[in-house]
């Protein structure tokens, strides 16, 4: 019973991964891919008496099977060469169609260190050339971050650098909740999809979410603009009295200007956008440059408002003062 429990599980997962591949919610279309595969410590961890590494390299060489002749792969590793090293990341095999390199790579990863999963994202967004391309990474983890980055915080920078970047993340026998969060936030912030594997039942609501319904075209899209604000970094996004404007870069033309308002979205030709927000009430103000706009995505920017000063500094206006002699003056303080 218990070999066939694992079948079943390590079955999910596969069509999980493979699903991510003609799903509405993930990849629509033959892309260039890249799998992040977790290789920390902790993948010896076991499944009903199977070590959750084995179980991913049955999934993997399932997956090679399911994905679209033409698409191409590529395989990045973390944690899997040194003990307690956060720069332990590895493109293993680079982007190709060749499926038995991808197989062969996943049976020569030996679990060891750390896992600095999101640098192992950002690490392979770069490899997909992100800021130029469409990009799709598939994380596969068994846990949280154990590194220093932030992967809420990475999912937002990659989204907003990103021309049309998308993470999708497998939980892997993942059990705390604050860590199936974590997960989720990189996913979500990308706009991507979190699959959680910690149990059948999971995985098999996940999957008919973002599998069962496989839609014959992708639909047509809008090229559409969503701008937010925080009241400082970290801090609750604002809903009102923001006035926004959206410039072609480098000091183009106004394409969108509203007042009072809290998030806005705008339907925007492709190109490179200087945004620029402002909330009167408390001074404070922000900007985002060069933001490039591919066609038909969604994109949003996310704007920390920061407080802008006049300087306190002021000379004595009271008569003249030859050159290099002292001069007063006065600061009234902050």
């Amino acid at each position: 019973m218990k070999h066939y429990r694992r079948a079943i599980r390590a079955s999910l997962i596969a069509v999980g991964i493979a699903g991510l591949a003609s799903s509405p919610h993930a990849i629509a279309e033959e892309q260039d891919v890249i799998l992040v595969l977790d290789g920390s410590g902790s993948m010896w961890g076991q499944i009903e008496g199977e070590p959750k590494i084995s179980i991913a390299r049955q999934v993997v060489g399932q997956v090679m099977d399911d994905l679209p002749e033409n698409q191409r792969l590529g395989l990045v590793a973390y944690g899997h060469n040194r003990k307690g090293d956060c720069g332990d990341i590895e493109e293993v095999v680079s982007l190709s169609k060749d499926r038995d390199a991808v197989r062969n790579a996943v049976d020569t990863i030996n679990p060891k260190g750390k896992t600095p999963l999101s640098a192992a994202v950002q690490f392979a967004a770069e490899k997909l050339r992100y800021t130029e391309e469409k990009a799709t990474v598939i994380l596969v983890s068994d846990g949280r971050e154990t590194c220093d980055l932030d992967p809420c915080a990475v999912g937002n920078a990659l989204e907003q650098a990103g021309i049309d970047f998308t993470a999708h993340v497998i939980g892997f026998d993942v059990v705390e909740q604050a860590d199936q969060e974590q997960l989720q936030c990189l996913a979500e912030n990308t706009g991507g999809t979190y699959l959680n594997a910690g149990s059948a039942e999971e995985l098999s609501e996940a999957l008919e979410e973002t599998v069962v319904e496989v839609p014959t075209q992708e639909p047509v899209r809008e090229t559409r603009l969503v701008l937010r604000a925080t009241d400082l970094a970290q801090g609750p996004e604002i809903e009102s009295g923001l006035t926004w404007r959206v410039v072609g870069a480098g000091g183009g033309d106004e394409v969108f200007t509203v007042s009072d308002a809290g998030v806005s979205g705008v339907e925007i030709d492709p190109g490179i956008y200087d945004v620029f927000v402002e909330w009167p009430e408390k001074n404070l103000n922000g900007s985002a440059e060069a933001v490039q706009i591919a066609n038909a995505i969604e994109k949003t920017v996310t704007i920390a408002l920061e407080q802008s000063y006049e300087s306190p500094l002021r000379t004595d206006p009271e008569g003249a003062a030859p050159a290099s002699s002292s001069i007063i003056v006065k600061w009234p303080g902050p």
